[in-house]
């Protein structure tokens, strides 16, 4: 993605008086807004310019903008010198893009205040407007003054959640224009289940939803779900059963509860997920996740819920580790996680396609590293995703307990553990090596079908003790993936074929 990305904020100094003579103002709470959400969505640097009677821009500065956000209310309109920066931004856009094919996509109209359609220029009539005020019932709208998701009616949430959803859009295109995430997925009745989460990313889960609406994928639920705790349940297992896929945000206010239940609905749909998802084993006798269905777990950046988090996950799964069971879990941008799931999607997509129906089973590979071997654990990564392997990797961005919680999780189920030393000392080696011993403790079912070292060839280690321990020592990684590996992974298929 692009190194920063320029937002340009035109509106009038009458709509940035502190709100109950507070320091903030409406201007200044809608672009935090716009910071905290964007930075969601995006690494990279957003740079606010703000454009009214008081602080003018020139055409140079202008020039350099990639999208204008107008906040339209009627003072506004009746201002003269906001109707002239106006005039300013659209002769910007129309010489960039004289033809003006792009440029339409590059101006947002934020409606903070109902106006009247006569008075607006026609730059902007023809573009499709967010309200961002409660609609009036009996009498006059209602301004918002806070832009705090949960307090804000659920019209005024999917209004922001367009805008948010939009920029984004434009913002990619014109820095990294990139193909279509899904021209080699099949979207035809294939269906997702979304989970419905609490108000604090209402805004993320609708991006979501539009983006995979977008390429053709159905989005369940598709109604809201029933305030009676067993009408909900059966609803959620309906359209889990129609699924091969589970997403589930968790963010700050994720134990919100459900009515009548004394547990939240992300709670519930997360452990119903985690129930279909074995009942393919259940079925058959074998004790693996249902590989035609997968989870996603999306961690909302920053640190004020990953305590409470912890604790229900540790309440929740006990020694198995139940709730995280066959899930992979994110804790980065929803731009990143996006892309994983374009990518499970990907690799679902993929195994329809090239494997039986009848091969109910993929061998789980658990590939640990350091954080400084990432970059060079690439061609290792790459080559392994060209098996027919469910790969998983270590958790960085999350605190040490909750890190330290995936990572057991992925020991009780892994197939086959490779572990990957080089810029990592010894006694980092020796400590995953102890705890892939101890993985039976840690709700194991199953034995593990291989232990494996992989070194650089000058990298010295202390061989006698690992393998005394039952590891191979391997420096020749690639003829391992090629041969032997692969062997364990035709003896499963054969066994679960």
């Amino acid at each position: 993605m692009a190194d920063n990305y320029q937002i340009c904020i035109s509106y009038t100094t009458s709509d940035s008086t502190p709100i109950e003579h507070g320091e903030r103002n409406w201007i200044s709470g809608f672009q935090q807004f716009l910071e905290k959400m964007l930075n969601r969505l995006f690494e990279a640097k957003l740079d606010f310019m703000q454009y009214s009677e008081q602080e003018p821009l020139s055409a140079q500065q202008l020039a350099k903008v990639d999208v204008f956000i107008c906040v339209l209310s009627p003072a506004y309109l009746q201002s003269m010198v906001c109707l002239k920066n106006l005039a300013q931004i659209d002769a910007v856009l129309r010489f960039s893009d004289p033809e003006q094919s792009a440029a339409n996509k590059r101006i947002f109209k934020v409606i903070k205040y109902p106006i009247k359609v006569d008075g607006e220029l026609k730059s902007l009539k023809s573009l499709p407007g967010y309200n961002l005020y409660a609609p009036a019932s009996h009498g006059e709208a209602t301004e918002i003054h806070d832009f705090n998701q949960a307090n804000l009616t659920k019209e005024v949430r999917l209004e922001l959640a367009d805008l948010i959803y939009d920029l984004y859009e434009t913002l990619s295109s014109l820095h990294n224009p990139v193909e279509s995430p899904v021209e080699k997925i099949e979207t035809s009745g294939n269906a997702i289940y979304l989970a419905e989460t609490s108000a604090d990313l209402m805004v993320e889960r609708h991006i979501i939803k539009r983006d995979l609406q977008k390429y053709g994928f159905k989005v369940l639920p598709e109604h809201k779900l029933p305030e009676n705790v067993q009408d909900m349940e059966t609803m959620v297992r309906k359209d889990l059963a129609r699924c091969k896929l589970s997403i589930h945000l968790v963010g700050d206010s994720y134990t919100e509860i459900f009515s009548g239940n004394g547990r939240s609905i992300v709670e519930l749909q997360n452990k119903f997920a985690v129930e279909h998802s074995r009942t393919q084993s259940t079925r058959t006798g074998d004790t693996s996740q249902d590989p035609a269905f997968s989870r996603l777990i999306w961690l909302s950046p920053g640190e004020g819920h990953i305590p409470q988090m912890r604790k229900y996950l540790q309440q929740e799964s006990g020694r198995h580790f139940q709730t995280l069971e066959g899930a992979e879990v994110f804790q980065t941008s929803l731009e990143n996680f996006k892309s994983a799931i374009w990518e499970e999607l990907t690799e679902t997509s993929s195994r329809d396609m090239k494997r039986p129906a009848s091969v109910a089973h993929r061998m789980d590979v658990y590939m640990i590293y350091d954080k400084p071997d990432s970059k060079e654990i690439v061609s290792i990564i790459s080559q392994l995703q060209t098996k027919e392997i469910r790969l998983s990797q270590p958790v960085f961005e999350a605190d040490r307990l909750h890190i330290r919680q995936i990572h057991l999780e992925k020991l009780a189920t892994a197939d086959i553990i490779i572990i990957y030393k080089h810029k990592a000392d010894e006694q980092w080696l020796r400590m995953k090596a102890i705890d892939v011993l101890k993985a039976p403790g840690y709700g194991r079912s199953k034995p593990i079908l291989e232990k494996v070292i992989f070194t650089q060839k000058d990298t010295i280690i202390d061989k006698s003790f690992y393998e005394s321990n039952g590891f191979s020592v391997v420096s020749n990684w690639e003829l391992y993936i090629d041969t032997l590996l692969a062997h364990f992974i035709a003896q499963a298929q054969e066994k679960h074929g």
